[in-house]
């Protein structure tokens, strides 16, 4: 079993802070309040080899999820409204910046119904890439084709 060899209690003014590491390495820390007991942030640190961050609204649920490469640099960010994602955005590696000039691989918006509203799109490989409008049923509204040349994007507005 993978369970909890280490956990240390430590209260910080408003905070308690709880640690812990299981068998294979893996790190984890929950922040709650003190008055309320209710889970304010979450660490996942996967033994080196990236980590993943989640912060709570004062009901415990997730509202805002980042996830990290080994090196610290940002992979992937969630943001949630009651439950649901709403807003998802994934980053290039540094690498990948450097080489094709660009922060963002993939970036999407919600419809409080969980339907994408806005997508964009564009391959690690091409300074070429897409967005997608669609209505509040997932029903295409509009696309574009965008180009980033010299790594700085053009201006391009969707919603009118």
């Amino acid at each position: 079993t993978n369970q909890v060899k280490i956990q240390n209690i430590i209260e910080d003014g408003q905070d308690i802070i709880e640690e812990s590491v299981n068998r294979s390495g893996c790190k984890f820390k929950s922040i709650r309040d003190r008055v309320t007991g209710n889970k304010k942030k979450f660490i996942i640190d996967y033994n080196n080899k990236g980590s993943e961050h989640f912060w709570f609204d004062g009901d415990e649920n997730v509202i805002k999820r980042i996830s990290y490469s080994e090196s610290g640099d940002i992979k992937q960010l969630l943001t949630y409204k009651s439950g649901k994602i709403i807003k998802r955005i994934a980053y290039c590696s540094p690498e990948e910046k450097q080489k094709y000039g660009q922060n963002i691989r993939v970036g999407m918006k919600y419809y409080p119904n969980g339907n994408v509203r806005f997508e964009i799109a564009q391959h690690p490989d091409s300074q070429i890439g897409t967005a997608k409008l669609y209505d509040v049923d997932g029903n295409l509204i509009k696309e574009r084709t965008f180009l980033t040349p010299k790594g700085k994007a053009t201006g391009f507005k969707l919603e009118e």
